[in-house]
């Protein structure tokens, strides 16, 4: 049995998989560097699909101002054993688009497709791709389609797979603040709604959760910006946590969502990704 909920707006997730010609060696932000690469090879192939992706404006008539225009797309990459990726090694990359920016699948993928040719990382290794297809889950036999919302749990366990932003100083979190990060669920989940053409989500209004089993730690990363030319902070909360769910199905809609849309900040960067398993009793 599947919940009636709100629809979120298109959603095309790829599964990229790449092997290695030369030592990859990327940085510990892996998504940063992906979304770096990735952004270069695009802009020199298609300048208007460039602009579509990393400069979108706001849908008339939202609330929302251009800079704080959620980014159309994420990217969700696994750092490797070492930080190296050696010759003949294989490795995955998942890039998934939201709303009318599905549309720019196929020269998304040519320019992930161009940008591993062109090299990445440290002494600019290279790779090719492989294979490109539509999965939603990391099993590799999962299946293509989009996954509806099951049934509501007793609770579940939740994986802070990368940095999540959530706070003033979320670096520096040694606490685990689940107000917050209840609300981060469901402002991005709206967010994302609102401008990319989703049903409407009302203005978050608190939920009642419980949490055990709790193992959070500071993570903290580091980017260079060529574009700002700073040391940009990629830190955030990593761990794992139980969430006993409330009689809340929007919330629960909303938090198994979040395994596609991430949560916090930088989402395009790779960070905030989220796995939610649910459990029983």
């Amino acid at each position: 049995m599947t919940l009636s909920l709100p629809q979120i707006p298109a959603v095309f997730r790829i599964r990229l998989e790449f092997v290695a010609h030369t030592p990859i060696v990327p940085p510990p932000a892996i998504g940063a560097m992906w979304r770096g690469a990735f952004g270069n090879a695009l802009r020199r192939m298609d300048p208007g699909a460039y602009q579509r992706l990393f400069e979108p404006f706001p849908p008339q008539g939202s609330s929302v101002k251009k800079q704080n225009m959620p980014s159309p797309f994420v990217i969700d990459a696994d750092a490797p054993p070492d930080l190296v990726i050696l010759p003949g090694e294989t490795f995955l990359v998942y890039f998934t688009l939201i709303g009318e920016a599905v549309a720019e699948a196929l020269i998304a993928v040519q320019a992930f497709e161009a940008a591993a040719a062109d090299g990445l990382g440290k002494g600019r290794g290279t790779a090719e791709l492989t294979h490109a297809g539509t999965i939603w889950s990391d099993d590799p036999n999962g299946a293509p389609a989009v996954p509806l919302v099951p049934q509501r749990p007793a609770s579940a366990l939740v994986v802070l797979r990368t940095p999540w932003r959530g706070g003033k100083e979320p670096f520096r979190q040694t606490t685990f603040r689940k107000e917050v990060f209840a609300k981060a669920v469901w402002d991005r989940a709206q967010r994302v709604c609102e401008v990319f053409d989703g049903d409407v989500l009302p203005a978050f209004g608190g939920v009642a959760l419980e949490v055990s089993q709790l193992q959070i730690w500071p993570q903290i990363l580091h980017r260079w910006s060529a574009k700002l030319g700073i040391e940009d902070d990629m830190a955030g909360t990593m761990g794992s946590f139980v969430l006993h769910l409330p009689n809340d199905d929007m919330f629960w809609a909303a938090l198994w969502w979040s395994q596609w849309l991430h949560i916090g900040q930088k989402t395009s960067f790779g960070l905030g990704s989220v796995r939610v398993h649910p459990r029983e009793g």
